[in-house]
């Protein structure tokens, strides 16, 4: 406001002087002839017309300067304001790719640290259960087997006591004798039965657990085999998607070095065998925000056409599906 204010007060205060000094030169006390006029006054007039063109010139210039200069400093505003949103969005949009890096990397952690204890709660508790009923399977085979030897050696006395009563009442001494020698003989075969049983029983178990067990590995060995060729099979997916990924970027950047050098317009001089690295900002749509050199073919004026050439071309062919590839990426342009 006091910009404009100071040039006004000025012209005003050059024309009251002037005004001034025109109404103290005139002698108002001397009534003037009509029939004759004076030479000087002519002059006078004509001078003071003279200045008062010359400071109505002088204002309009310093209007005009006041103007271009006002102009100036709205453009250096303009251009600063400009210099600062850009500067203001690479910095935003550097923080959001840090962050969403660090919270990519912080859930497959916690999802690995998740999936690490899963595996170990799920052997720990396979290996207790295995464990339990392999007790309570050896526990009920032995109260079952103590039992039917305790019920078989009951029913075995008692029938033999009941036969002896028997026979003692008609037998004597040498029934006695030879009850004796029988009994000693049954008691002998009796315990090799037993032996012979409790072998054959050990050997079967042994077999059963050792078949068990051969089958348990077999079938770890076939999951493991199963899961290993899963492995691969996704592997192989994730090769196959990756590559049919880069060449799909590599069909864009071709297309893109197309649309560039169809909107280069070559500047006079020699430049053959000249290359420059651009990095590249663009929104949805393939318009381009920023374009800058990262890395300089060593000639200025090939430079300049080659980032001028990238916003002719703006927008670039960039497709939907590929745009988180292409936000921001390096660029070679070489002629």
């Amino acid at each position: 406001m006091w910009d404009k204010l100071i040039p006004f007060l000025q012209a005003f205060i050059f024309h009251a002087l002037l005004l001034a000094i025109i109404f103290i030169g005139v002698d108002w006390s001397i009534k003037p002839k009509p029939p004759k006029i004076h030479e000087n006054m002519i002059q006078a007039v004509a001078v003071d017309e003279n200045q008062w063109l010359a400071a109505r010139e002088e204002k309009k210039r310093l209007q005009a300067e006041e103007e271009a200069r006002q102009l100036a400093d709205e453009k250096r505003i303009q251009a600063a304001r400009q210099l600062a949103e850009t500067k203001r969005l690479q910095a935003e949009e550097k923080v959001r790719q840090l962050a969403e890096t660090k919270r990519l990397q912080a859930e497959e952690k916690v999802r690995q640290l998740a999936e690490t204890k899963r595996l170990q709660a799920e052997e720990k508790a396979h290996k207790l259960a295995e464990k339990k009923r392999l007790q309570a399977e050896a526990k009920a085979r032995q109260l079952a087997e103590t039992k039917r030897l305790q019920a078989e050696e009951k029913v075995r006395k008692l029938a033999e006591k009941k036969r002896l009563q028997a026979e003692e009442k008609s037998r004597q001494l040498a029934e006695k004798k030879r009850l004796q020698a029988e009994e000693k003989a049954h008691k002998l075969a009796e315990k090799k039965r037993l032996q012979a049983e409790e072998k054959a029983h050990k050997l079967a178990e042994k077999k059963r657990l050792q078949a068990e067990e051969k089958a348990r590995q077999l079938a770890e060995k076939r999951r493991l085999q199963t899961e290993k060729l899963a492995l691969l099979a996704k592997e192989a997916e994730k090769k196959r998607k990756a590559a049919k990924k880069k060449k799909r970027i590599q069909e864009i950047l071709t297309l893109i070095q197309r649309k560039v050098k169809q909107q280069w317009k070559r500047p006079s001089g020699h430049y053959s065998g000249l290359s420059c690295i651009m990095t590249i900002r663009i929104q949805p749509g393939g318009t381009v925000i920023t374009a800058k050199i990262s890395t300089y073919s060593g000639n200025n004026n090939f430079d300049t056409s080659a980032l001028q050439a990238v916003y002719n071309a703006s927008p670039l062919p960039v497709p939907y599906d590929v745009l988180s590839d292409f936000r921001e990426f390096n660029f070679r342009f070489s002629k």
